[in-house]
């Protein structure tokens, strides 16, 4: 009876931990991509936002004859947990995540997609790590959390880091008339 019982609750451990591992998808690194779309080549820009499990941060910021912009940053263990929450909200943890069909696909409009990166469970093994992603055009059925989450990913950004990189592409752009 005690061999049974022992099994029991190994089981019943080993269970739940399984689980446990599997809901919380232990990411490593979210790289979020931004571009303004098509507009004329000295209006372009674009930024990435990187954000490490370890809450560190960067923002490349990069727009015609800039040297890219590089602002460093680290997050809260608050805003780190939000972020997760995001995550998990916007369905990327579920598996690929399916684009529009090519003929709803809006001409022009800004492009934005989120990349995450999962560190090898074994860095000894000669393996890439496991990547997902979400289509800069997604279904319907995604948009809107997956808004939330890059909603939720530029605020993490510093105001006056994104508020730098801004009056710098506004200055160039002043420059130019």
């Amino acid at each position: 009876m005690k061999y049974l019982l022992f099994l029991f609750v190994i089981l019943t451990i080993s269970f739940s931990c399984g689980n446990t591992q599997e809901n919380t998808k232990e990411w490593g690194i979210l790289e979020y991509s931004f571009w303004n779309g098509p507009v004329s080549p000295e209006y372009q820009y674009s930024y990435q936002i990187i954000i490490n499990k370890d809450k560190s941060g960067v923002l490349q910021y990069s727009f015609p004859t800039s040297k890219d912009l590089e602002y460093r940053f680290i997050i809260s263990d608050e805003q780190l947990e939000t972020l997760t929450g995001k995550l998990n909200e916007s369905g990327i943890f579920k598996g690929e995540i399916p684009a529009l069909p090519n003929e709803e696909i809006p001409d022009g409009g800004i492009n934005e997609s989120v990349k995450i990166i999962f560190p090898n469970p074994d860095p000894n093994l000669d393996q890439p790590p496991k990547v997902i992603s979400s289509p800069v055009y997604p279904q319907t059925s995604y948009k809107i959390n997956l808004d939330r989450l890059y909603s939720c990913i530029n605020e993490l950004v510093p105001k006056d880091l994104k508020a730098d990189a801004e009056s710098k592409r506004l200055n160039y752009i002043e420059n130019l008339k």
